[in-house]
């Protein structure tokens, strides 16, 4: 008998799919975020294949870009895997259809990027729908998992996005639930004590191709002080306009917390409900990029484990990013690191894997302390 949960992070590169597991008994509920590439599909289901993952409950693509939602697409043209619901959002459905069109047909530089939303909602929605699956938006509020973004932010994101219009100042949004894990979406709760998560990772897995609430500011909160204060993370970065689209997902298991952000930007993040604070685990944003995560927002979550899909190079995961959450105390680890390989860990009794060891922590960047307290 288990009752427990998993979390499966791919190593893809820069590049998202994340299995969630809950385990009941011998029953057990999956959630997949995101399924990478295109190129990516033959490693996300040789993995499926390998844990032997048959059916899947939820099928949620965090938002529309290539290597997030096109590895979906390619998942739910291959039947031999059941799917019980989706959750996407239509761009379609929240714009000037006049304006997206000519936005899409344009030369400018944003035209390549609204073509590419555009033609992957187009053919996940038709993806679903060939399942006879009509799938639900992802908005706060439409299932207490979920944090982020309201309607209303995700319009005026997609008017900036489309050049439609001006972005409007977000407001925050109200906090949902104290729900349990894969629960959250359909409604049922959980109270069982803390575990532990153990890190690990596949010992045999060949080497792959390759995150409302107000700012500290507007809560009238001091400036940042100690180590953070000192850190090269910017005070407000930004990322391009639609990775704030990203459905942020907040799941509580055995009293812990778990934030998952896909490529949501600071402006987003800061919408994130008051009551997610000092967290269990954090998915870092965007590949670990520096666009993403503030000062501010990683003081606020404070991490005990962080991780990263990343390719490794300069960027991803950013140094910074990497530097101040380890300040904060967090247990940094990403896929590429030290070699590339799926990650895994898990909270509470579930079934065991002899062909994973431990994972191994990054450590603090060249000159720089290994970690400092916060």
């Amino acid at each position: 008998m288990f009752d427990g949960f998993e979390v499966d992070v791919l190593s893809l590169g820069d590049a998202d799919c994340i299995l969630v597991s809950e385990w009941r008994g011998y029953a057990v509920r999956r959630l997949l975020i995101d399924g990478g590439r295109k190129s990516d599909f033959p490693v996300v289901r040789a993995f499926l294949r390998q844990r032997n993952v048959t059916s899947l409950d939820d099928v949620l693509c965090s938002h529309l870009h290539n290597d997030h939602a096109a590895g979906l697409i390619e998942l739910l043209k291959d039947h031999s895997i059941a799917v019980g619901s989706g959750w996407m959002h239509s761009i379609r459905s929240h714009c000037d259809a006049g304006q997206l069109r000519r936005t899409a047909n344009g030369s400018s530089n944003d035209a390549e990027g609204v073509r590419e939303v555009v033609e992957n909602t187009d053919r996940l929605l038709s993806a679903f729908t060939a399942r006879g699956i009509t799938p639900t938006e992802p908005f706060t509020g439409s299932a207490p998992a979920i944090l982020g973004p309201s309607q209303a932010y995700y319009k005026n994101v997609i008017a900036e996005f489309i050049k439609a219009g001006t972005a409007a100042m977000a407001m925050p949004q109200p906090g949902f639930g104290q729900l349990g894990l894969l629960a959250a979406l359909v409604g049922a709760g959980s109270n069982r004590q803390a575990g532990t998560i153990p890190f690990r990772l596949p010992s045999n897995m060949p080497n792959s191709s390759e995150y409302g609430a107000l700012s500290r500011l507007m809560l009238g909160a001091p400036p940042i002080t100690g180590p953070l204060a000192r850190s090269a993370v910017q005070e407000n970065p930004s990322t391009q306009p639609f990775n704030n689209t990203s459905v942020i997902i907040g799941l509580q298991f055995k009293g812990k917390k778990f934030l998952f952000t896909a490529d949501a930007g600071c402006e987003s993040l800061r919408q994130v409900a008051l009551g997610w604070e000092d967290i269990y685990c954090l998915q870092v944003p965007h590949h670990g990029s520096e666009g993403n995560l503030s000062k501010d927002l990683i003081a606020r979550f404070r991490p005990q484990i962080a991780f990263v899909s990343a390719c490794g190079d300069q960027s991803h995961p950013s140094s910074a990013v990497k530097t101040a959450l380890i300040t904060v105390n967090a247990k940094v680890f990403s896929t590429h690191y030290p070699s590339p390989a799926h990650k895994w860990f898990w909270l509470g009794d579930v079934p065991a894997r002899s062909d994973y060891i431990p994972a191994t922590a990054m450590r603090g960047s060249a000159g720089l302390p290994w970690a400092l307290s916060g």
